[in-house]
C-alpha cells in the first residue's frame, strides 16, 4: 500500500527515446511534463483505498503508466521533501528538515546543488513551470532553474486571497477549515496554473521541453467550489482509521518538530 507523502509527482515522458545527451538531435530527446501534487494522499481512484474519490484523469494516467504502490517521501514536509526531490540531496545531508530553516540555497551542502529541472535546462531543454514545484514560502523558485516560470520566477501562485477568509478567524496559512469557495471554478488558482500548462504543451517548441505544473491542493484549507462538494454524499465518505496511540504519536512528532526547528545548517 502506498504511503502518505508530502507530494505527490507523476513524470510523463511524451515522447520515447534512449538519449537525453545535449549533443543529440531535438528530435530523439523525450519531452518531459512533471506534475507535482501537494498532500495528494492515496485516495485517488486507481489505489482502490477510498471508494468515494473521483479521480478519472488520474487513474487514466495510472492505467496508461507505472503505478508505484510503495512510495515514501524523504521528509515530512513540504519545503524538505521538495528540496530533496529536486535536488536529489536528502535532509540528513542537506541540514533542511523543516520550513523554518530557508531559503535552502543557505545550506552550505546545496549552494551549488543544480536542481532536476536546471540540469535539464543545461542540457538543451526548454524548461518551464508554473505553481508549486518548490516550497511557495521561498523567495523564488530559484530562476536560474527556469526558462519561463508563471506567474513569474519570484512568485509561484497567485494570491489565495482569491477565496475568503476562514471561517475560524486563524491566519489562511494556519488554518485547516474547509467550505464552498466564493470564486468559480476558473478563478481557482490551480485551474489557472492547468490552463497556463495546457497553454505551453499547445506551442510550438524548437526543443525538448521540460514543463513542469504545480498543484496546492487537496493542501489545506480545503476551498473549492460548491459543486466539488455537490459530487459527495457525506454518509458515502470512508473516513480514515483513527488509531488508539494517536495523541501519543502526535505528541511525539509534535516534540519531533519542535527540536527541528532549533536546528541549523
Amino acid at each position: 500500500m502506498i504511503r502518505p507523502t508530502s507530494i505527490l509527482c507523476i513524470a510523463i515522458v511524451v515522447c520515447l527515446s534512449e538519449s537525453a545527451d545535449a549533443a543529440a538531435p531535438a528530435s530523439t530527446q523525450p519531452n518531459v511534463l512533471f506534475i507535482a501534487i501537494d498532500d495528494l494522499r492515496d485516495w485517488a481512484g486507481c489505489y482502490g483505498v477510498q471508494p468515494a474519490a473521483r479521480t478519472p484523469n488520474l487513474d487514466e494516467i495510472a492505467r496508461r503508466g507505472t503505478l508505484f504502490t510503495r512510495a515514501y517521501c524523504a521528509a515530512p514536509w513540504c519545503n524538505p521533501s521538495r528540496t530533496a526531490l529536486l535536488t536529489g540531496i536528502r535532509p540528513s545531508t542537506s541540514g533542511v528538515y523543516t520550513h523554518y530553516n530557508v531559503p535552502w540555497r543557505d545550506s552550505p551542502v546545496l549552494k551549488n546543488a543544480v536542481t532536476l529541472p536546471r540540469h535539464f535546462r543545461d542540457h538543451g531543454y526548454w524548461v518551464a513551470g508554473a505553481g508549486k514545484i518548490f516550497h511557495h514560502d521561498r523567495p523564488s523558485q530559484d530562476p536560474d532553474s527556469w526558462d519561463e516560470y508563471w506567474p513569474s520566477k519570484t512568485q509561484c501562485m497567485i494570491p489565495m486571497q482569491a477565496v475568503k477568509p476562514p471561517r475560524n478567524g486563524m491566519n489562511l496559512r494556519d488554518s485547516v477549515d474547509w467550505g464552498p469557495a466564493d470564486r468559480s471554478t476558473e478563478e481557482m488558482p490551480d485551474w489557472q496554473v492547468a490552463e497556463w500548462v495546457a497553454a505551453q504543451l499547445k506551442r510550438p517548441q524548437e526543443k525538448p521541453f521540460f514543463l513542469a505544473c504545480g498543484f496546492f491542493r487537496p493542501h489545506l484549507p480545503w476551498y473549492v467550489p460548491q459543486e466539488y462538494f455537490n459530487r459527495y454524499l457525506p454518509d458515502k465518505i470512508k473516513l480514515p482509521p483513527v488509531k488508539d496511540d494517536d495523541w501519543t504519536t502526535s505528541v511525539h512528532s509534535l516534540a519531533v518538530w519542535r527540536w527541528a526547528r532549533g536546528c541549523h545548517f
